[in-house]
């Protein structure tokens, strides 16, 4: 590709739709690139939570008290490792664990009023992100692209309801 064709195709533009396997080509490699790229820009800046902490506590926000073993099916994740970063969580305070009434070996986890005012932050955090992510999309172009990946992430979660004969969606 000479110098006048790379101005005139930019790489983030296919010149034939009608390839459907360069758009596959193409859509696999953004969405690695995106995965890359999100990551690093959880894990920059002290005061940024890191997109595991901020699925559980946002989903002991919604659900409230749990079982690390719901936790665990809900974020599609092993007990071991849900173990694992709610003892990271608790050493923060923004969990708190108490005993099941029913089941003496079973704990239930919820979050503190501590880790309630940092799920809010990093809620403010994630707004201003994606504020800043999606300024040169249209109204129109983020509807679109909500939608696509909307049926996209319904077509992987149907695959794996298909090879598994279960969800393993984790909202």
């Amino acid at each position: 590709m000479n110098d006048s064709t790379a101005e005139t195709n930019p790489p983030h533009r296919l010149t034939d739709p009608g390839d459907l396997d360069a758009l596959y080509d193409r859509f696999e490699t953004l969405l690695y690139r995106l995965v890359k790229l999100l990551g690093q820009h959880s894990g920059s800046g002290d005061d940024l939570l890191p997109v595991p902490h901020y699925m559980m506590l946002r989903t002991l926000e919604q659900m409230g008290p749990m079982r690390i073993s719901d936790i665990a099916n809900h974020l599609g994740a092993k007990n071991p490792a849900v173990s694992m970063l709610l003892h990271v969580l608790d050493d923060e305070g923004w969990v708190e664990r108490a005993p099941d009434p029913t089941d003496r070996r079973a704990t239930f986890v919820s979050l503190s009023k501590s880790g309630e005012g940092r799920i809010q932050l990093a809620e403010e955090q994630r707004h201003h992100f994606m504020r800043n992510v999606t300024s040169k999309l249209t109204a129109k172009q983020l509807n679109d692209l909500i939608l696509g990946l909307d049926a996209v992430a319904d077509s992987v979660a149907e695959m794996h309801e298909n090879e598994d004969g279960q969800t393993s969606e984790g909202t």
